[in-house]
Parts: structure tokens; sequence; C-alpha cells
């Protein structure tokens, strides 16, 4: 199912600086569900299919406004998210799960640039602990802990600047939301987490107790960056074209 919203485009581009050259993650190599940051929507949709061929997606798309002058245009649409709400009543492996992804791009160009996914309910989960394990077993040694979180760190920026928590098939652009926060840009890092729940508080990533639910969010600032910047200059384009389309047929009154 597809889904249109209308919004304005806070014109301003901004550029990625390197500030931190110690080894950390490559999250650009690290998939969720063989879902990498990056990836087009076609591939998006063969890896959320290869995953489960039971969900259904919806796609959720934006349009841009731009004037020349005295006349309001929109864009083409802007794929902005895909979003899947599974529930399992039955079966082997029932719960629920819910996933959205965020692209960033021009029409024709969109990529994903954040991912969030929230899964409960599976029967005779693994444990904190071994949950905990295989997590380093697949994306290698993290960069920060808690009690009840695990992070990498991309090899950029020294800092997480985008929130998923509020991620949802209708909020706002990341960078949208972002540019009314953040002044520089350069400090903002690659990140993905992955957050463990079990019976009672997680106070130790070495709890016996099952993994009732897991959330695990990743986000490219580097690429949030580069398609925000690709997409103010697409639609700067346009309405520098349309002006000039505009003002060759400027109709002269009689005086």
């Amino acid at each position: 199912m597809r889904f249109i919203f209308s919004i304005s485009l806070i014109l301003g581009l901004f550029a990625a600086t390197s500030v931190n050259t110690a080894a950390a993650a490559d999250i650009h190599s690290f998939d969720v569900i063989g879902i990498k940051l990056g990836m087009t929507p076609d591939e998006t949709k063969q890896a959320l299919t290869e995953h489960n061929p039971e969900f259904d997606v919806q796609e959720y798309y934006y349009t841009y406004s731009y004037s020349d002058g005295t006349t309001t245009y929109n864009t083409d649409d802007v794929l902005g998210r895909m979003a899947v709400r599974h529930i399992r009543p039955s079966g082997p492996t029932p719960g629920n799960e819910t996933i959205i992804i965020e692209f960033s791009g021009k029409a024709g160009s969109e990529v994903v640039t954040a991912l969030s996914r929230v899964r409960s309910g599976d029967l005779n989960p693994p444990s904190i602990k071994d949950f905990a394990a295989l997590l380093v077993e697949k994306y290698g040694p993290f960069n920060q802990r808690n009690a009840h979180f695990l992070e990498w760190h991309g090899d950029t920026g020294s800092r997480t600047c985008f929130d998923l928590g509020g991620l949802s098939e209708t909020s706002a652009p990341l960078m949208e939301r972002a540019v009314h926060t953040i002044t520089d840009f350069s400090v903002c890092r690659d990140t993905m987490r992955y957050g463990l729940a079990t019976t009672g508080s997680v106070d130790s990533l070495e709890k016996t107790t099952p993994t009732l639910g897991f959330d695990v969010s990743m986000v490219s600032a580097k690429l949030l960056i580069e398609k925000y910047d690709e997409l103010n200059e697409w639609v700067n384009n346009l309405e520098v074209d349309a002006t000039k389309k505009r003002e060759s047929t400027v109709v002269k009154p009689k005086l």
C-alpha cells in the first residue's frame, strides 16, 4: 500500500567531516534481517520478503514544495519510509514485530539511512547472556554497553545525533527534525544499538533469564547528511528552473 504526505523542505546544506580516526565498527557492513544501510528500495523489499514472505510492507512517500515566485509546485513522490507491523498470534513463532525503515534522497535515488526493529513474544528464546553473545558473534566487539543494551559506533563522529525512539510511519524525516537541534553535523556518527528485555530489570548482560523482547536501531549519519544535501540541491534546482521558465514568458502589462 502507498501513502503520500506533502511537507516543506528546510533548505540548507551540511557537509560531513571526519573527526575521529579511532578503530571502530563498520556499521555499513552490518545487516538486520538482511537489510543494510545504503540499500535501494528494491533490495530492501527483497530482503524483507526473504526474511518472511508473510510480511505486508507499507510504503510512505513525501512530496516537497517549491515555487517559481508566483505558483507553488510539488516534486515527484519521494520514498520516505517502509513499515511492517506483523502479529504472529499462533504457530511455531508467535509474537509481535514492528520494522520501520527510513529512506533518504531525491526521487529515484532513495536509499536506507536508518532502521528500527522491535520484536517480542518468541517461544523459548535465548537468555540475555546468550543473546548478547550471539550479537557479538555476528557484529564483533561492541563499543559501548550498559545493563540492557549493546552499541556499535562508526569510525567518524563522536556522538549519536539521531534518536530513532520516535520513528514511525508518519513521523517527520530524521534530518527534518535534526536541523532544528544540531548545529554541527560533523560530530554525528553511524550507530547500531540492541536493547534487550526480560522479566524484571535487566541489571546485567550476564542474566540467564529469557530474552522476552529486543529492539534494534541502526542509523547512518553519513548517508543522512549526504542524501539531505542531495535532496536540497534537487529541490533548489527545480525551483531555479521553474523561475527561469516563468521569467522567460513574462507578460508585460499595458501602462
